[in-house]
């Protein structure tokens, strides 16, 4: 599991991204979701350690180890692996830039 702490991409709270595949993931969570991959969650800050249980996954196991970074304009974009092709291999090749945005429940793509 590969983890980043990030400071203020969600209205002053901290974010805490994790890549999670389903084979790593719980099995009281494996129960809930088809798929793994990038997870996030939220916290006011000061308040870690974060609660991991109430991660959302924002992006499927097509996508792998994603990062918070900032475009030119200042805006919070998300990069990710491509983890998996159509046919399932292995593909490497970095994602375009997603625009990410906070919600009460937490970081989104927008």
């Amino acid at each position: 599991m590969q983890r980043e702490l990030v400071g203020d991409p969600a209205d002053g709270r901290m974010v805490l991204l994790f890549s999670c595949l389903r084979p790593e993931l719980s099995a009281g969570r494996a129960a809930t979701v088809r798929t793994g991959g990038v997870w996030a969650v939220t916290a006011p800050p000061g308040s870690e350690p974060f609660d991991v249980a109430s991660a959302q996954l924002l992006l499927d196991d097509r996508f792998y180890v994603g990062r918070l970074v900032r475009d030119r304009a200042g805006r919070w974009v998300l990069l990710a692996f491509h983890n998996r092709g159509p046919d399932g291999t292995f593909v490497g090749a970095i994602s375009d830039p997603m625009p990410v945005e906070a919600t009460p429940e937490g970081l989104r793509l927008a």
